[in-house]
């Protein structure tokens, strides 16, 4: 029992390790924005330094939100989600405010995140789905009903069960598959 929890919580500090990362790099492109960095840092005011270092970071919060999309665990699939989305309005606003077009092309690039975090969940979701239904029927499979017994085992409801074996089922499925 303790093997199978062990990947549970393992991919869980996966998550919180990697939403730290993607809020350090945030505060990080936030800061290079910000008139103290240009003052203290003097490279910062270096045009093709600050769009190299933004476009880094931008580039490494993108594979965090990929890596996000694509973790079995619903939360770090929301983080994939929201995280861009929170991104893409900050980004908008310091424009807003600022008067600062700066960030258009991190803006640009949080988008095409976003979007692709959207492609890759819904890939995901549809393998699931076909990983769990009969092609020919679309009813659930062995494993699905295997699943969803063991499920029903450790809950607390009674339950029943009605197996019914169709005898010579594999020819009718032989004619019809498509």
């Amino acid at each position: 029992m303790e093997n199978r929890n062990k990947p549970k919580h393992s991919s869980i500090i996966i998550t919180i390790l990697l939403f730290i990362a993607y809020l350090c790099l945030f505060l990080l492109i936030s800061f290079t924005n910000t008139k103290t960095a240009c003052d203290r840092f003097s490279y910062i005011n270096n045009p093709f330094f600050t769009s190299s270092f933004k476009g880094v970071l931008t580039s490494l919060q993108m594979l965090v939100c990929i890596t996000f999309a694509s973790m079995r665990h619903k939360s770090a699939r929301v983080l994939a989600h929201l995280l861009p989305a929170f991104t893409i309005l900050a980004s908008v606003m310091h424009m807003i405010k600022n008067n600062n077009r700066d960030v258009v092309p991190g803006l640009t690039t949080m988008c095409v995140c976003l979007i692709a975090v959207i492609i890759i969940h819904n890939q995901i979701t549809r393998r699931e789905k076909e990983a769990l239904t009969d092609y020919l029927t679309g009813l659930n499979n062995r494993r699905s009903i295997s699943a969803q017994l063991s499920k029903m085992a450790h809950g607390s409801k009674p339950f029943g069960v009605l197996y019914i074996d169709l005898d010579d089922f594999k020819s009718v499925n032989d004619n019809y598959e498509s």
